[in-house]
């Protein structure tokens, strides 16, 4: 019973229930687990608490996704991005059981519960996980049973995460650098090409956040960036933006590029090479011929003249 009561506290300090609060409401417990140190390879067993004041037999479905870096620092965890994969851990979870019911009693267990249950989920750490600390969503998403329909979703109040985190063993290293910058003509844009090398050994986000562009008077020509990739250890990639021709007067262009990657940024200034677009000249077309009539009609007449000259000197 003491268990019940100190959920059904976290519940309400959670969600602060009132008198008209919606039914359809779906809180966890607790809300964030830190499993520590796991090592590769292995399997942890994950418990944790689904519960809801509704009066209705709920279905929930648990729904793994990768969480968000933003998550350490709104957690006073900002020393855990030093050491943070970006890999996608999703998959790794392998639930029991899916979905589950939550079937409310006669009456509330506890003011404002009718029904909670314990779920329990596999975590697998492959043997090839990389380093550091993961971060993995996991969202209980409720249906309604109905016998003729099958299960439709319900409008929730509220819904809570479960936030698991966990650190694989070995050395997590956040570190890139830029190899090369290159420049190309794509249509009447050029291309600005930064090449990122990720030389740590996890997965880390790259943005070339900023591509200064230079004529050869180093007058700024164009401050550009570049979307963001995903760069898994070892890998290469380019980091693109693109400028229109039209602002390109020489082809000599000095570059000064800076990626990001979350804890840390590379730069590197480079020297590229392209051909500034050169307005057509307009040629006119060429005219057609046309035989002028006063000539079409010389012709003829001395023609006439000439068969008439014939036909009065023939013997």
């Amino acid at each position: 019973m003491k268990k019940m009561i100190f959920f059904s506290f976290l519940f309400l300090i959670l969600f602060n229930f009132g008198a008209h609060a919606q039914d359809y409401i779906i809180g966890v417990s607790p809300s964030v687990i830190d499993l520590g140190r796991i090592p590769r390879g292995s399997s942890r067993m994950v418990t944790f608490n689904v519960l809801t004041p509704s009066n209705s037999t709920i279905l929930v479905d648990l729904e793994s996704s990768e969480g968000i870096p933003e998550f350490f620092s709104l957690t006073n965890r900002k020393n855990y991005l030093l050491n943070y994969s970006e890999e996608n851990p999703s998959s790794w979870v392998q639930p029991f059981s899916n979905p589950i019911e939550l079937k409310p009693g006669a009456k509330e267990i506890t003011k404002g519960i009718r029904a909670w249950r314990e779920v329990s989920f596999l975590l697998n750490i492959p043997e090839d996980a990389e380093p550091g600390y993961h971060l993995i969503k996991i969202t209980p998403r409720p249906y309604l049973p109905t016998t003729t329909l099958g299960q439709i979703g319900v409008q929730i109040a509220t819904i809570t995460p479960v936030m698991l985190i966990f650190n694989v063993e070995g050395n997590a290293i956040r570190e890139g650098k830029i190899l090369d910058i290159t420049a190309r003509t794509s249509g009447s844009n050029a291309e600005i090409q930064v090449h990122f090398l990720n030389t740590g050994t996890v997965t880390i986000s790259a943005r070339a956040s900023k591509i200064e562009v230079y004529d050869k008077n180093h007058t700024l020509i164009a401050t550009l960036s570049s979307g963001t990739l995903k760069v898994k250890p070892g890998e290469k990639v380019i980091l693109s933006s693109f400028l229109p021709l039209s602002k390109i007067k020489d082809n000599e262009l000095f570059v000064h590029a800076r990626v990001d990657y979350l804890t840390g940024y590379a730069e590197k200034n480079s020297t590229v090479f392209i051909q500034p677009k050169i307005a057509a000249a307009v040629v006119k077309p060429a005219k057609p011929f046309v035989i002028p009539i006063w000539l079409i009609l010389l012709i003829f007449f001395v023609l006439i003249s000439i068969l008439v000259y014939k036909w009065f000197h023939e013997d």
